[in-house]
């Protein structure tokens, strides 16, 4: 069964996505289910699950956590871009 809510991630908050995050790294890496399995099950891209393990044996349980960035948010808005300046968004060049 898919989880049929899911149909847009960029849609649900931040706080939804770092849960599932941990849902979906706690099934791969205690539950011993495949990544595939839970990105089916989901209905996540499969490249997403093997980022979120990636990230979570690097780094740790809080490397799930991940709230849009400044910079990115202001790109989506179209109020900055992606050249120049840091992840807090400084320096972005406007439109």
């Amino acid at each position: 069964m898919k989880a049929k809510w899911v149909f847009d991630t960029r849609k649900i908050p931040d706080e939804v996505m770092n849960y599932l995050r941990r849902i979906a790294v706690r099934a791969v890496e205690e539950k011993h289910y495949s990544p595939e399995v839970v990105a089916d099950f989901l209905d996540i891209s499969r490249s997403s699950i093997y980022d979120w393990l990636r990230e979570y044996r690097e780094k740790g349980e809080s490397a799930l956590d991940h709230p849009i960035t400044h910079k990115l948010a202001l790109s989506i808005a179209g109020i900055g871009s992606f050249s120049g300046g840091d992840a807090q968004g400084e320096h972005l060049n406007p439109l």
